[in-house]
């Protein structure tokens, strides 16, 4: 018996192949056109994983399938083949993107099926030779979840709690979600927007800690724990969105210090807190060390917006002019306005501004540049247009 792309399937990945070159060729022209150095950089890596994308769904597609026999099961690639004996499966497991995987049953490599062979009579083959081993664990990690004493004294009382805790899970990633959405299309009040993207994930380490390791920081896809993974990560690229609304004039040593010393407590008493959310995690290492690198990126955000949000301090206004305007145009048009030489940008800087601010002024004009002092000693600045 053997299992090879249907010519619906064929065609689609030629279609998306064609589509990812064309993609990476333009974006690759627009790397070698005058758009500054790190968009340029940007452009390149995208258009190279695009192209690198399209050979990888050639491969899926040509000269591959799955061959069985009597007694074992063999993938053959355009440059490769594995086999694997039928008596060796344990059962079978969905990953990612809804790849499946043939599982051994002792210690070993899962033989990941294609993409392009995963049409409905491969997964009827799959289904209904072996057995779910994810399903089998998630039964198995549920029932012991629901036996152990620390989430309550009855079996209902943990039903219960568990209910709790996945509504929380729903909710802080719905709260996170419209949060992203408000920073990304008009993040307006600032101050008030800011204020809720930093409470949210205090907020998750309180539940934490409220429901004593019965929600954790990440979980596997066959755990039936709840998680707030997604809140977390979601009010960070919220942060990342906003990043723009304050220029950093000059991030000194001692500034890197204090944000140093923030995330070390920050962490600790995260840490502390919230140890039971990471017991269970097969490297709670490795996990500690990616919240510890969360912590870092919320601590700077943080020590950012307070600095500049609550500066009360006189500005220093400098009076420069600017040398060139101009457009970027791609999905989306970024307006910059190059400056004249200030401060300790000797050879000028260019900004990106507002469309209004960007209409209202031209080659020649005086920009007026306010320097903040800043409340933790972070000195930033603003402009506009001068009277």
């Amino acid at each position: 018996m053997e299992f090879k792309p249907v010519s619906g399937i064929k065609i689609l990945y030629l279609i998306f192949a064609v589509l990812f070159s064309v993609a990476g060729i333009l974006l690759l022209r627009q790397a070698l056109t005058d758009y500054p150095i790190n968009f340029r950089i940007f452009f390149f890596i995208v258009a190279f994983l695009l192209i690198a994308g399209s050979l990888r769904v050639l491969w899926g597609i040509v000269g591959t399938k799955l061959v069985v026999d009597s007694d074992s099961v063999t993938l053959i690639r355009l440059f490769s083949s594995r086999r694997m004996l039928l008596s060796e499966i344990g059962g079978y497991r969905v990953g990612g993107y809804d790849f499946y995987y043939l599982t051994p049953k002792m210690k070993g490599r899962s033989l990941r099926i294609p993409k392009s062979l995963t049409n409905k009579d491969m997964i009827a083959w799959i289904t209904g030779r072996f057995s779910n081993v994810e399903s089998q664990k998630l039964d198995q990690e549920l029932s012991a979840l629901l036996e152990n004493g620390q989430f309550g004294v009855t079996r209902e009382e943990r039903q219960a709690r568990l209910r709790e805790a996945r509504v929380v899970e729903n909710a802080g990633s719905m709260a996170a979600f419209v949060l992203l959405l408000w920073a990304w299309l008009y993040p307006k009040p600032l101050g008030l927007l800011m204020l809720c993207l930093f409470l949210l994930p205090i907020a998750g380490i309180y539940m934490m800690w409220r429901f004593d390791g019965l929600l954790k920081f990440y979980k596997k896809r066959s755990s039936p724990y709840p998680s707030l993974r997604r809140m977390l990560i979601l009010a960070i690229v919220g942060d990342f969105l906003l990043l723009d609304n304050y220029k950093v004039y000059a991030f000194s040593k001692n500034s890197w210090v204090l944000v140093l010393l923030l995330t070390i407590l920050l962490t600790l008493g995260c840490l502390v807190t919230c140890w039971k959310g990471f017991a269970g995690s097969r490297r709670p290492w490795l996990l500690v060390s990616l919240v510890t690198i969360g912590v870092l990126t919320y601590s700077y955000f943080l020590l950012l917006y307070t600095n500049c949000y609550y500066d009360r301090s006189t500005p220093a206004v400098s009076i420069v002019t600017i040398v060139e305007k101009r457009e970027a145009h791609g999905k989306t048009t970024t307006y910059y306005i190059n400056l004249s030489a200030w401060g300790y940008f000797r050879s000028g800087k260019e900004e990106t501004v507002s469309r209004s601010l960007y209409q209202q002024v031209h080659r020649g004009d005086s920009i007026a540049i306010s320097l903040y002092a800043g409340k933790w000693g972070i000195p930033w600045y603003t402009f506009r247009k001068a009277d």
